[in-house]
């Protein structure tokens, strides 16, 4: 326990993955036209379902890929958006071979508003999942036993959007005077949920 703040102790007990946020441009990346291609695919298929979806979708964020390096870690049951900050779909590709859901683990659990039952997702290899990014999909990563690996993309409302952008910059701009948090935890927002191309 030495060394390690009480935060960061907190966000270790509620997610104990690896992150890293790309978009395929970055020219250090060996797989960057891998994750280029990915991105493609999955916004052509937003594109097809655009006219179904009751959301005006106005861009996604930056491709986040997460590592669980497997000897039990986990992500607590939650919400990716749950104050409305523009994310409407979440999208999850997972690059798993050979999984074995009952010895590797690592099971994405949806806990659906329209269902008494939870949902149980095997994170094989190539598998494709799209939810809903609101309160009406709460889920979490059961935990996992072998190293587990998925790339996930948050498309944005832009009406939802706007609004947490123009709220992120009145708030920032009401404390930018005596302090630099503000500006701090607006850049990381920014970066990692900067609006890209839209689909």
């Amino acid at each position: 326990m030495e060394g390690k703040n009480k935060d960061e102790m907190h966000i270790k007990d509620i997610r104990s993955d690896h992150i890293y946020w790309y978009d395929g441009c970055e020219e250090s990346a060996s797989d960057a036209a891998t994750v280029r291609l990915l991105i493609s695919m999955i916004d052509s298929v937003i594109q097809h379902f655009k006219k179904r979806i009751d959301h005006d979708i106005g861009g996604r964020s930056r491709a986040m890929l997460a590592i669980y390096p497997g000897n039990g870690t986990r992500y607590v049951k939650h919400v990716d958006n749950p104050v409305k900050d523009g994310r409407c779909i979440t999208t999850i590709y997972y690059c798993n071979e050979n999984w074995d859901m009952g010895k590797d683990g690592g099971t994405l659990r949806l806990y659906p508003e329209t269902s008494m039952t939870p949902m149980d997702i095997d994170p094989r290899a190539d598998r494709l999942v799209f939810f809903w990014s609101d309160r009406r999909n709460p889920h979490e990563v059961m935990p996992v036993y072998r190293p587990r690996f998925a790339i996930t993309i948050w498309y944005m409302d832009k009406t939802e959007r706007n609004k947490a952008l123009s709220k992120g910059r009145e708030e920032h701009a009401s404390c930018a005077a005596s302090s630099k948090k503000g500006e701090r935890s607006e850049q990381l927002f920014s970066n990692r949920f900067a609006t890209r191309h839209a689909p």
